[in-house]
């Protein structure tokens, strides 16, 4: 699903391919929370899961060591909350 969403926002949308790869790699970390809860379908995705996802961006993480602000976790969000909606 995450492919099909990068491809309809370069061919739809015209990312350029940066913002895809920055797409991708937010997508590719939301996925791996996802994994650790057991979460396989986006529709049972909950607020909870949000949550951890962000807090795990704000503290860092061993390969992200990096902490993330404001605006990137907003980002991620709008990113994150763009593939859930699409269908």
């Amino acid at each position: 699903m995450v492919r099909t969403y990068l491809d309809h926002l370069g061919v739809e949308r015209g990312l350029s391919r940066n913002t895809l790869a920055s797409y991708r790699r937010d997508l590719d970390r939301y996925l791996v929370t996802l994994a650790e809860a057991e979460v396989a379908d986006l529709a049972a995705v909950t607020t909870g899961h949000v949550t951890r996802h962000l807090t795990r961006l704000r503290e860092g993480e061993a390969d992200h060591p990096e902490r993330d602000t404001l605006g990137d976790r907003a980002n991620h969000c709008a990113n994150d909350g763009g593939c859930e909606g699409y269908r």
